[in-house]
C-alpha cells in the first residue's frame, strides 16, 4: 500500500478531497472519482487566481506581509509561470490583495499524489500483467487504479511542478520514476490493446470523435482497471516529454538503456498525434548532439522489429499517408533534416541521405501533394533539405577539378623552387660581392682618416693665418663646419689649400705695398669693415683719379686707432681653447645619420623638454602624462632603419664620438619595441579626433541611404518619371526597366512644343494635380553631410582604428601592469567595436540603395551618389517656385492663348453684327444676329 505524500491515509484526507472511509489495502472508495477530476483539480485553483478575478476560494490573509515582500514573491511567481510579456505586465498592475491571493494559491498547490504512489501503481500493473492468476496479483489488483487515470494524473503533476523538489524526488533514488516510465512504456509495447481496439477520440484528428473504449476479457480482473487503449502510450510519452524539458530530467531519461528504442517504437500507434509527439522528442534528442549513434541504433532496431525492407521506410511512408496533413509532413521533414544535419561527418551524412532517398523521399513528389494548400512550413522544410543536400556527383566533379588544380600548383611549386635555387645562388654571389665592398669600404675609411688628419692640419693653418689677417669670426665658423662635415666616412678628398694672395699692383696710382704694410704695422686690433672689395684694376676707376699719398698724409690714424681699437677680452684664451676643442671634436665625430635627417632629429629633440635618458624611460613605460602623444608622433618619424641600426652596432663602443643626433637615436634604439610603443602612444593621441571624424560620416551615409530605401514617395516619383519616359521613348527605343541617376539632370533639356515649359516643370505640375501625396518627397530624405563622404577614405580610417586597437592590445598583453594602456584599450575596444558594426550596417545600406538605382557601390562614391539627389531636389524646388510665381501672376500659357482667341472671336462677331445692321437699313428690314 502506497500513501499519498501530501496526506495521511489514516485520517482519510487527500489533498483537500474528503474521504469518508478506507477500503481494504488503504485505497479510498472515492479514489476513482478523484482520478477522474485530476486534471481540473490540479490546475483549477491557480488558473482562477492567475486571471485576477474576484471569485476565488482564498481569502486575503489577515497577516499580509508588507508591500516589498509581496512584490518580491510575486516577481518570483511570474518568472516561474513563464507568461507572455503582455500578460505578465497586466498581472503586475493587479491590486496588492489580488497578488497575495495568487501567491497563496500557488503555494497551496501540491502534487495530487506522491512519487511513491505513482511508482507503486506502474509497477503493480506490470506485475499483475505478468502473473495474472497468482494470489499476490489478486491482492494487488484491489489497490490498483486504471492505467489511463494514473498516467493522466502523473502527466499533470509533472507538467504543473517543473523545477521543484518533487520532480527531483520523482527522478532520484529510490523511486527513479524516469526508469519506471521507460519500463512501463516497454511493457505497453509487449502488451498492446486488442487488434479491434479503435483509436481514442483524443488521438483522432479527422475522424468523428466518439468515445470508443475496449476492455479486457479476464474474468478474474477488474475490467475498468486493466482496460487498454492506445491513449496509454500517448500519455506515457507525454510524461517523458515533460521530464525531458528539464535538463536534469533529460539526462536521466537518456541514461536509461533502450530509452530511445522505446520512444521510437510508439510510431506503430496508428495516431498522428502520437507519431508527431515521437518525432518531436527525437528532434530534441538529435539537437543535443551526443546521442546520434543511439538514434541510429534505435532506427536499425525498429527496422528489424517492424520488418521494414529499408531503414526510414515507415517515416517516409507517413509523409505520403492520406489524408495529407501539411503540419504533420513538416514535423516528419524537420526530423529528417535535424537527423541529417546532426551527422558527425560528411560520409555518414551522405550515407543516411542515400538511405532516406532509397526509402522513397522525393521532395518534388511531396510538393505535388501540396498543390492548392497553404503549407509554408512544409516548403521551408523542403528548402532546408535541398540546401543541405550533398550531391555526390558534383562533389566528385569538384574533387577532380581540385585534383587538377593541385597538379597545376605542384608544377608551379616546382617552378618556384627552381627560381628559388637561382635566387639563392644569386644571393650567394651578392654576399660575396658585399664582402668585397666591405673590404673596399674599410680601405676607403682608412684613406678618409688620413685625409681627415690632413684637413685638420689645414684648418689649424688657416685659423692661425686668419688671426694674423683679422679674418671675421663667421668665416672661422664656416671653416669649422667644413671640418665637421669632413668627419663623415663618405667625405670626399680634402680641398687644395687656398691660393696665395694676388701680387701687389705696380705703379704710382693707388696705394703702394709699402703704404699697406705701414697701415697695418701697429699691433692693435681693429674691427672689420663689411664691404665688397674690387680686386681688378681699371684705368677708368674712380679710385685712380686721386693720389693716395695726398689723402693718407691728411688722415689722423692715431685718433682713428684710439676710437676704433677693439678691447681685449680677458677670456680670449679660454674662448680660443673652446674653439680649438670644438674644431677638434667636430673633426673626430662619427656620423651615421645623413645631415638632413640628423638636423631634423636635433630640432625635434629640442622640442621635448626632457633629458635623453628620461625620454627613453618615458617611452619604455608608455607614459603619456610626461611625454605627450604629439611628441610620440613626432619621434615616430625618426625610427632607426636597418642600415642605421647596423651602423650603431658597428660603432657602439665609440658612443662618445657620435654626434648629438646619433647619440639620441642610439639611446632610443635600446628601447624594446620602440616603434610599437610610439605607435600606441600616437594612436591614443589621435583616437578621439579620429572617432569624431569617422562617426558622423558613417551616420550621415547610413541615415541618407536608409531614408531613400524607406521612402515610399521617392519610389513613386521615380515610377512616374519612368512611365512618362517610356511613353515618349518606347516607340523608338523600346521599353526601359529603369534609368540612371544622371538622367535627372537632363529633364530640363526636354521641353514642350512651344518651348515654354520643361519636362521637369510639367512633372511638378502633374504631381501637384494628380499625386499630391508625393509633392513633399524631399522631406523624407535626410542627405545632410552624406555629400562630403568618401567611402574609401572612411574604410581606411576604420581600418586604421582596427589596426591601432590591435597594436594597443599587443602592447597591453606585454605590459599587463600599465594602467594607462589597459584603461584606454577597455574604453576604445567598445567604441571601435560599435564603429565597426555601424560601418558594416552603413556598407550594407549603401550597397542596397546603390542596387536600387543600378549603381556599383565599389565605384560610385557617396559624395557623388547623394549629390545627384541634392541637385535634383534643388531643381525640383526651383520648378515649384516658378510654378507658384506663374499661378500668382496669371494663368498658364494655354489659358492665356484661349482668352486671346476668345477676345478675337468676339471682336469679329461684333464687326459682323454691325455690318449686318448697316446692310439691313438699305434693304428695309432688321437683321437678327444669331450668336455663335
Amino acid at each position: 500500500m502506497v500513501q499519498d505524500r501530501n496526506s495521511n491515509v489514516k485520517t482519510g484526507h487527500s489533498n483537500g478531497i474528503v474521504m469518508p472511509g478506507k477500503m481494504k489495502n488503504g485505497v479510498s472508495k472515492t479514489s476513482t472519482r478523484a482520478f477522474d477530476s485530476v486534471r481540473s483539480n490540479s490546475s483549477m485553483l491557480f488558473s482562477a487566481n492567475s486571471s485576477g478575478g474576484e471569485d476565488t476560494e482564498f481569502e486575503v490573509d489577515d497577516e499580509m506581509p508588507d508591500d516589498i515582500e509581496i512584490e518580491e514573491r510575486f516577481s518570483i511567481l511570474l518568472e516561474k509561470m513563464a507568461l507572455p510579456a503582455e500578460r505578465a505586465a497586466e498581472l503586475s498592475k493587479s491590486p496588492k490583495s489580488h497578488k497575495w491571493k495568487m501567491i497563496k494559491a500557488k503555494e497551496s498547490m501540491q502534487p495530487k499524489y506522491s512519487s511513491g504512489f505513482y511508482i507503486e501503481q506502474l509497477r503493480g500493473h506490470r506485475e499483475v500483467a505478468v502473473n495474472k492468476h497468482s494470489a499476490t496479483s489478486k491482492r494487488l489488483t484491489k489497490t490498483l487504479e486504471p492505467v489511463e487515470m494514473v498516467l493522466r494524473s502523473l502527466e499533470v503533476d509533472l507538467r504543473t511542478h517543473p523545477n521543484t523538489t518533487w520532480l527531483r524526488e520523482f527522478i532520484d533514488d529510490p523511486y527513479r520514476g524516469h526508469t519506471a516510465l521507460i519500463e512501463f512504456l516497454q511493457h505497453l509495447h509487449v502488451n498492446p490493446p486488442p487488434k479491434d481496439t479503435p483509436i481514442p477520440q483524443e488521438l483522432q484528428s479527422d475522424l468523428e470523435r466518439t468515445q470508443t473504449r475496449s476492455y479486457g476479457s479476464t474474468r478474474s480482473l477488474k475490467p475498468e482497471v486493466f482496460a487498454r487503449s492506445y491513449i496509454d502510450e500517448h500519455l506515457c510519452l507525454q510524461s517523458l516529454r515533460v521530464l525531458m524539458k528539464n535538463k536534469y530530467g533529460f539526462q536521466s531519461v537518456m541514461s536509461v538503456n533502450d530509452s530511445i528504442m522505446a520512444i521510437l517504437h510508439c510510431l506503430k500507434v496508428n495516431s498522428r498525434k502520437t507519431q508527431a509527439l515521437v518525432l518531436r522528442m527525437l528532434i530534441q534528442i538529435c539537437h543535443e548532439g551526443d546521442y546520434y549513434q543511439q538514434v541510429i541504433d534505435a532506427i536499425r532496431f525498429y527496422m528489424k522489429t517492424s520488418r521494414e525492407s529499408k531503414p526510414f521506410e515507415t517515416l517516409v511512408s507517413l509523409i505520403y499517408k492520406k489524408p495529407i496533413s501539411p503540419s504533420f509532413q513538416a514535423i516528419c521533414l524537420n526530423f529528417l533534416n535535424t537527423f541529417i544535419n546532426s551527422a558527425p561527418s560528411f560520409n555518414v551524412k551522405v550515407f543516411h541521405q542515400q538511405e532516406i532517398e532509397n526509402a522513397g523521399l522525393d521532395p518534388d513528389k511531396i510538393e505535388q501533394t501540396l498543390e492548392g494548400v497553404e503549407a509554408k512550413t512544409v516548403r521551408d522544410a523542403l528548402k532546408t533539405w535541398r540546401d543541405g543536400y550533398i550531391n555526390v556527383q558534383s562533389v566528385m566533379d569538384e574533387f577532380v577539378s581540385l585534383r587538377e588544380r593541385t597538379k597545376y600548383l605542384r608544377d608551379e611549386v616546382d617552378l618556384l623552387q627552381a627560381k628559388l635555387g637561382e635566387t639563392e645562388k644569386s644571393n650567394g654571389d651578392l654576399k660575396k660581392r658585399n664582402e668585397e665592398l666591405e673590404a673596399s669600404y674599410e680601405e676607403y675609411r682608412l684613406r678618409t682618416n688620413e685625409l681627415q688628419t690632413t684637413l685638420e692640419n689645414l684648418v689649424k693653418q688657416v685659423k692661425s693665418e686668419a688671426e694674423a689677417m683679422e679674418v671675421p669670426e663667421d668665416l672661422i665658423n664656416t671653416l669649422s663646419e667644413a671640418a665637421a662635415a669632413a668627419a663623415v666616412p663618405e667625405a670626399p678628398e680634402a680641398p687644395p689649400p687656398p691660393p696665395p694672395p694676388p701680387p701687389p699692383t705696380s705703379g704710382t696710382d693707388g696705394v703702394s705695398p709699402t703704404n699697406r704694410k705701414r697701415l697695418r704695422h701697429k699691433s692693435i686690433r681693429l674691427p672689420m669693415l663689411n664691404w665688397m672689395p674690387i680686386s681688378n684694376d681699371s684705368n677708368g676707376s674712380i679710385f685712380k683719379e686721386v693720389n693716395d699719398e695726398d689723402i693718407i698724409s691728411a688722415m689722423d690714424f692715431d685718433e682713428f686707432d684710439r676710437r676704433f681699437e677693439l678691447k681685449t677680452s680677458d677670456t680670449s684664451e679660454e674662448v680660443q681653447a673652446k674653439r680649438e676643442n670644438a674644431v677638434k671634436r667636430a673633426a673626430e665625430q662619427i656620423t651615421i645619420l645623413n645631415s638632413k635627417r640628423a638636423r631634423n632629429l636635433v630640432i625635434a629633440r629640442h622640442r621635448i623638454k626632457h633629458k635623453t635618458d628620461e625620454i627613453k624611460e618615458l617611452i619604455d613605460a608608455c607614459d603619456l602624462v610626461e611625454l605627450t602623444p604629439e611628441h610620440a608622433e613626432l619621434l615616430l618619424k625618426f625610427v632607426p632603419t636597418k642600415e642605421e641600426l647596423a651602423g650603431f652596432a658597428r660603432y657602439a663602443s665609440e658612443y662618445d664620438r657620435m654626434s648629438e643626433a646619433d647619440q639620441f637615436m642610439f639611446k632610443m634604439a635600446q628601447v624594446e619595441r620602440y616603434e610599437a610603443k610610439l605607435g600606441v602612444m600616437a594612436f591614443i593621441g589621435v583616437f578621439e579626433e579620429l572617432m569624431r571624424t569617422v562617426v558622423p560620416e558613417i551616420d550621415s551615409v547610413l541615415r541618407a541611404a536608409t531614408s531613400i530605401i524607406n521612402s515610399v514617395k521617392i519610389k513613386k516619383l521615380f515610377k512616374i518619371i519612368l512611365i512618362y519616359g517610356n511613353y515618349m521613348n518606347s516607340s523608338r527605343r523600346g521599353m526601359a526597366l529603369g534609368f540612371k541617376l544622371e538622367s535627372l539632370y537632363k529633364m530640363e533639356d526636354t521641353r514642350t512644343t512651344d518651348r515654354k515649359q520643361t519636362f521637369l516643370a510639367y512633372l511638378v505640375e502633374t504631381v501637384r494635380r494628380s499625386f499630391p501625396d508625393v509633392c513633399n518627397f524631399y522631406e523624407e530624405l535626410h542627405l545632410e553631410g552624406a555629400t562630403q563622404v568618401s567611402i574609401q577614405t572612411l574604410a581606411a580610417d576604420v581600418q586604421g582604428l582596427r589596426k591601432g586597437l590591435d597594436l594597443t592590445k599587443s602592447e597591453k598583453d606585454k605590459q599587463p601592469n600599465n594602467f594607462v594602456i589597459f584603461n584606454f584599450y577597455n574604453r576604445a575596444f567598445r567604441k571601435v567595436q560599435r564603429v565597426t558594426e555601424r560601418f558594416r550596417k552603413m556598407e550594407e545600406a549603401y550597397s542596397t540603395v546603390c542596387a536600387m538605382f543600378f549603381e556599383d557601390p565599389k565605384i560610385r562614391e557617396p559624395s557623388e551618389f547623394f549629390k545627384t539627389f541634392v541637385d535634383f531636389i534643388a531643381l525640383y524646388k526651383k520648378a515649384e517656385r516658378e510654378l507658384d510665381q506663374l499661378n500668382r501672376h496669371g494663368y498658364t500659357a494655354e489659358d492665356k492663348m484661349k482668352r486671346m482667341l476668345s477676345r478675337d472671336y468676339q471682336s469679329m462677331a461684333s464687326q459682323a453684327a454691325d455690318e449686318a445692321r448697316r446692310r439691313s437699313q438699305y434693304n428695309g428690314f432688321d437683321a437678327t444676329i444669331i450668336s455663335i
